[in-house]
């Protein structure tokens, strides 16, 4: 339950984040695309995803990708999420 509670929290504190920033639906307009993506590139969600990648090279992945065309919050909520599969 611990790790449960700990992804809330962030999630929730990034939330607050683009609320306060006025950025919640670009956020969520990047995060939709994001999924797009991810839904139809075998090669990235089978890096994202797997464990035995390092959590590092995973966020590198997401930080490349995603770095300089999205929002800081989609970029570190991303990068949270795939370091946090296990």
């Amino acid at each position: 339950m611990a790790n449960e509670d700990r992804i809330d929290g962030y999630a929730n504190a990034l939330f607050e984040v683009a609320r306060v920033e006025g950025s919640i639906a670009e956020v969520e307009d990047e995060l939709f695309r994001f999924a797009r993506t991810l839904e139809s590139n075998d090669e990235l969600r089978s890096v994202l995803t797997d464990e035995a990648v390092p959590v590092a090279r995973r966020q590198g992945v997401v930080e490349d990708l995603l770095g300089t065309k999205a929002s800081p919050v989609t970029v570190n909520l991303v990068g949270f999420v795939v370091g946090d599969i296990t």
